[in-house]
């Protein structure tokens, strides 16, 4: 009799295994969005969900695929029920009892850039299981920072030069246009060669070569940038004048770009010599 009972109980515990384990073969996670495409300095959200049925304990990680270095950024196990952490700019909130998990990336680097993974690993009832989602590409971008001044040329004729400098954007194609009184310029312009800087940005500068009578002439000068993070190009303006002036006019209306990017101005004259003016209306050192 007491053998009897011992196999039933055991069959018990066998049939309750074999229930248990096939509603973990329902295990699924899924991650939402599978692709973000975010500006440096921005804050993205990464959703995992999971289904995992009836089981004792499990454990949630987050890793990113780094160039086929895993690396793994946060581990919860279902004992933590409800947790949240910070490790600098990683925050991870994460529900077992309602299968949810996020991994939030504050102030984006441009090195941010990488396939992000959500894994539930099934522990207890064995055997152990493990499944993740399918992944979440994140593109980090970068919008350029635009700065025009003139610089006098060391040569005896006195020509003179203006140059356009586009810093820390990505990714690095980039187009930049020179305007005389709104004409394109499609001679005596130069580009320098793209540099690459730690941060994984980009940076070019490009110059406006003007002769003396060019630069003793009343003329308004623009440089235009192009860059695919912009919704209109950023614009930048100096205007020569060695004659006598009128006070500085009005800003320019022109359609209002993405946030971050730069407004344009209007070009502005002053009663001296020349004026020089920034994006901001800011008026430059005049060039010995």
């Amino acid at each position: 009799m007491l053998f009897l009972k011992t196999q039933l109980i055991s069959l018990h515990i066998l049939l309750h295994f074999f229930v248990t384990t096939g509603e973990c073969s329902n295990l699924s996670v899924w991650q939402t969005p599978s692709v973000i495409t975010a500006l440096k300095g921005e804050t993205v959200n990464i959703n995992c969900s999971f289904s995992a049925g009836n089981v004792g304990q499990l454990k949630i990680k987050w890793k990113r695929n780094s160039t086929g270095e895993v690396r793994y950024l946060y581990v919860l196990s279902s004992n933590e029920t409800n947790s949240s952490s910070s490790e600098n700019r990683l925050t991870h909130v994460s529900d077992v009892a309602k299968n949810t998990s996020t991994l939030i990336i504050r102030d984006l680097h441009l090195r941010d850039s990488d396939l992000y993974i959500c894994e539930v690993l099934l522990q207890i009832p064995p055997p152990i299981r493990k499944v993740q989602g399918k992944g979440t590409y994140l593109k980090v971008e970068a919008r350029p920072r635009v700065e025009l001044r003139a610089e006098v040329l060391p040569s005896p004729n006195g020509n003179k030069q203006l140059v356009c400098v586009s810093q820390e954007f990505y990714p690095p194609d980039i187009q930049i246009s020179w305007f005389e009184d709104g004409k394109l310029i499609t001679n005596e312009t130069h580009n320098g060669t793209l540099q690459h800087n730690i941060d994984g940005s980009f940076s070019i500068t490009s110059i406006l070569k003007l002769s003396a009578s060019d630069w003793n002439e009343t003329k308004n000068y623009s440089c235009h940038v192009n860059h695919s993070t912009l919704s209109a190009p950023i614009i930048e303006r100096i205007s020569v004048n060695h004659h006598e002036t009128k006070p500085p006019s009005p800003r320019e209306i022109t359609p209002k770009a993405e946030q971050g990017a730069r407004e344009p101005v209007q070009e502005a004259t002053s009663n001296e010599e020349f004026g020089i003016y920034t994006l901001l209306g800011q008026r430059l050192p005049l060039p010995v």
